[in-house]
């Protein structure tokens, strides 16, 4: 993976990188233990039309974006996030059509789950698809119709990071930030009581 920070992904598609990390909160004397975990992703480009639709072997899954002009938000945004999960880039690209009247060119960035063990494909099915939810609901790009406003994941917290050529991307996302009452971003403003400072009127 040229000019990435993560090792040589290895040849097999089904992988994924994530670490489950404990939280630990104190809140009057009680331990409140949450479950994060992480999702990197690799982020490659600018890339043509026709490059992309070209990106067709056994590395060419993951999540994409589409940059082009909008009449309301102006030149170059962030049109759609979307992810090739059971076809490559290339095929899944190449069934949309925004190109034909968009009134300049595109711009396509491919973002990669950075492999480094084994999955079952009904898990990376789960986890890619995830990803997709929380980029979309954080984002809310102009062409994309689902997932704009619940995430709709109940469990650990998920946080995905944005690495590479990420463009309009935030750097890192996660449930906790964009729909804190499923996991850790509920609990926080609950359960902790803010610091207060004592006043010396003779100070």
């Amino acid at each position: 993976m040229t000019g990435s920070i993560f090792p040589p992904e290895p040849k097999f598609r089904w992988g994924i990188v994530y670490a489950t990390k404990k939280i630990l909160i104190f809140s009057n004397k009680i331990e409140i233990w949450r479950s994060v975990v992480d999702i990197h992703i690799d982020w490659q480009g600018p890339l043509s039309l026709s490059e992309a639709r070209a990106l067709r072997s056994d590395e060419d899954y993951g999540l994409y974006q589409y940059y082009g002009d909008h009449p309301v938000y102006g030149a170059n945004v962030l049109l759609y996030i979307g992810k090739a999960s059971g076809q490559t880039f290339g095929h899944r690209i190449s069934q949309h059509n925004w190109h034909s009247w968009i009134p300049t060119s595109t711009e396509i960035f491919v973002g990669r789950i950075c492999a480094e063990c084994h999955l079952e494909d009904r898990e990376w099915e789960r986890i890619i698809g995830l990803s997709e939810k929380i980029q979309i609901f954080a984002h809310s790009p102009a062409f994309n119709a689902a997932n704009l406003n619940k995430i709709g994941h109940e469990g650990d917290d998920v946080r995905v990071l944005n690495w590479g050529k990420r463009k309009s991307l935030f750097p890192e996302v996660s449930i906790s930030r964009w729909e804190g009452g499923c996991t850790l971003g509920h609990d926080l403003p609950r359960n902790l009581i803010p610091r207060t400072q004592s006043r010396d009127e003779n100070r």
